[in-house]
């Protein structure tokens, strides 16, 4: 059976620096896997490399067995691959509904818009602020402004960059209960985040990266009890209560 996506031997070099060095893994359909590394151990890259944003020194990048590296950033989101931002970036003076519905337009989406876009705001739990500015949101809000734009696309595949930065606990809380929703609707995840006892809570499968490489891949008690993983993060897990 082919998994959902598969990335072969990935590397990005800029100069003589490798930032991501021969990465391998694959994910299933349904699959929520954590990605975690100490800052600067290549996560971020390595997600511009799974959605176009940047393109591999070597290696590949499958969607069900179709090659997605000589695809624009856009065909890949319209191939099934989306992904959120460690930054938001709304159309501020947009209503939240409108900001869902830039994403349908652009997908070229048929049908009722407006009633797809409060769908999806109904499954991040922010139908009822449809109709306010993105500007008066919350930063926990506009988190899950980020993750409903990203949901608009119809994706087979959603990567979370970070999705915790700079959230209150009881707004990581609430963004995950509905990242947990999402899990129940069948949402394949990719999260990067270093709030890892928050992140373990969320996942059932860890890859850890160092110094672009992977250095662990399992269950999320395993790689956590991985003598490498220790090591990388100085001796600790950053945030392990999180």
């Amino acid at each position: 059976m082919t998994a959902l996506l598969e990335a072969q031997e990935v590397t990005r070099r800029f100069g003589g620096l490798t930032a991501v060095n021969a990465v391998s893994f694959s994910v299933d359909e349904g699959d929520a896997v954590g990605l975690i590394g100490a800052n600067g151990a290549g996560k971020t890259t390595l997600f511009n490399c799974l959605t176009g944003f940047d393109k591999p020194t070597s290696g590949e990048v499958r969607l069900r067995g179709r090659s997605l590296l000589k695809m624009a950033r856009h065909k890949v989101v319209r191939a099934g691959v989306a992904r959120t931002f460690q930054i938001v970036k709304p159309f501020p003076d947009l209503p939240v509904l409108a900001n869902v519905m830039v994403p349908l337009i652009v997908g070229r989406a048929s049908g009722d818009l407006r009633a797809q876009a409060l769908a999806v705001l109904d499954r991040v739990g922010l139908a009822a602020r449809a109709a306010a500015p993105s500007s008066q949101l919350s930063e926990g809000d506009l988190k899950r402004l980020e993750m409903a734009r990203a949901l608009a696309t119809r994706p087979s595949l959603l990567l979370l960059d970070e999705p915790f930065a700079g959230l209150s606990q009881s707004e990581i809380g609430v963004l995950s209960d509905t990242i947990r929703q999402l899990r129940a609707d069948g949402t394949t995840l990719i999260v990067v985040e270093h709030k890892i006892g928050s992140l373990l809570r969320l996942v059932d499968r860890v890859v850890a990266m160092d110094q672009g490489a992977v250095i662990a891949d399992g269950e999320p008690e395993s790689v956590m009890r991985d003598p490498a993983v220790v090591t990388a993060y100085l001796g600790g897990v950053p945030d392990a209560q999180g």
